[in-house]
């Protein structure tokens, strides 16, 4: 599988704000690229699958999901200490919540909110139906 450069998506999702090509290139790159998010895979020994848990925050009346495109951010946002994995984005958004909230890059100047409607479409590809 080819792996999508981070600094691409940071930059489509810079000038995705009016484009509609460069937006619905967004969404194609959020599934295809490897995110940083708090949580954890468990797997019974020598399974090739798993269960994922992602790591909800309280936050502004809601659930939160953060997931960052560098390490780097996510230094800077979540404690020392709480465990990481990467996941692709098209299981990320499979695993989020229905009624959570995920923030990509939170607290830098290249994040985006993903409202639970929002969400659900990207997981079920529905999503795309916009940019016809």
């Amino acid at each position: 599988m080819e792996q999508i450069s981070v600094k691409k998506i940071e930059k489509v999702l810079v000038l995705a704000g009016e484009d509609k090509q460069k937006q619905k290139e967004f969404y194609e790159l959020l599934l295809l690229t490897e995110f940083y998010v708090a949580g954890s895979l468990e797997a019974e020994d020598g399974a090739t699958e798993g269960t994922l848990r992602l790591r909800h925050f309280q936050g502004e009346g809601r659930w939160i999901v953060p997931f960052f495109t560098q390490l780097k951010f996510v230094k800077d946002v979540l404690p020392e200490g709480t465990p990481l994995i990467t996941i692709r984005g098209k299981e990320l958004f499979g695993g989020i919540e229905k009624d959570a909230t995920a923030v990509l890059n939170v607290g830098t100047d290249i994040s985006k909110t993903f409202i639970p409607e929002e969400i659900a479409d990207i997981a079920s590809g529905r999503i795309f139906n916009y940019y016809k």
